[in-house]
C-alpha cells in the first residue's frame, strides 16, 4: 500500500521525521529478554520489520543494500520466522557492543546472518516436543463424498423435470442418480 503524504508536507520532511522517531528509540533502554512482536501479516511487514529493527540497533539510518534485501528474501523463503531474525540481529549487535575496539560500524545485515541462523535453530530446538497444530479438515473424506453423491441422487429423483419430445428427462435423471448411488458405494468400499 503506497504511503500517502499530506499536501502541505514534502516527502523529505516525512523521511526526516521518521528517521528521528527511529533514532529516538534507544535499544539500550529496552528491558532484556524477547520483545513480543505482532505476527507478520504479509510479505511487506517481514521486510520492513527487519529493516527498522536493524536501523534501530545500529543507531543510525542506513539504507539496506540490494544484497541485504536479497538476504532477507532468502530468510523469508527459507521460512525463518521474524522473531528468529530479530533475535539474531539483537544477538549480533550485543556481541558487537562487547568489543573493546569499535573502529568500524556494522554496515550490512550480512554481519548478523550467522546469528540469525543460530537463533532460528534455537527456536526449532525449543519447539521440539511441542504439540503440532492439528491439520484442518480437507473436506474430501470418503464418507463425506459418498454422502454428497447420495444427496445429489435423491435430489435428481425428486426433481420435477419438463418433458421434451424425443428426450425423456426423467429417464436420464434416473440413470444419473443410479450411477451416483453406484459411485457412492464404490467410494465407501
Amino acid at each position: 500500500m503506497p504511503q500517502t503524504f499530506p499536501k502541505n508536507q514534502r516527502n523529505s520532511d516525512w523521511l526526516v521525521g521518521s528517521a528521528v522517531k527511529i533514532l529516538d528509540t534507544d535499544h539500550r533502554k529496552r528491558p532484556k529478554g524477547p520483545k513480543p512482536h505482532p505476527p507478520v501479516d504479509n510479505y511487506f511487514n517481514y521486510f520492513t520489520e527487519i529493516e527498522e529493527h536493524f536501523q534501530r540497533r545500529r543507531g543510525s539510518i542506513l539504507l539496506l543494500s540490494t544484497l541485504d534485501w536479497a538476504l532477507i528474501e532468502t530468510w523469508k523463503d527459507a521460512g525463518i520466522p521474524l522473531e528468529a531474525v530479530l533475535r539474531g540481529i539483537d544477538s549480533a549487535f550485543d556481541r558487537y557492543d562487547l568489543r573493546l575496539a569499535k573502529t568500524k560500524k556494522v554496515n550490512s545485515l550480512a554481519y548478523c546472518a550467522q546469528e540469525v541462523l543460530a537463533a532460528s535453530e534455537d527456536m526449532k530446538e525449543a519447539a521440539v516436543g511441542v504439540m503440532a497444530e492439528s491439520k484442518p479438515e480437507t473436506g474430501f473424506e470418503s464418507a463425506k463424498i459418498a454422502e454428497f453423491l447420495r444427496r445429489c441422487a435423491n435430489q435428481l429423483r425428486a426433481a420435477k423435470l419438463a418433458s421434451k419430445t424425443g428426450i425423456s428427462p426423467e429417464a436420464v435423471a434416473c440413470d444419473v442418480s443410479t450411477r451416483l448411488e453406484e459411485l457412492a458405494r464404490e467410494i465407501e468400499t
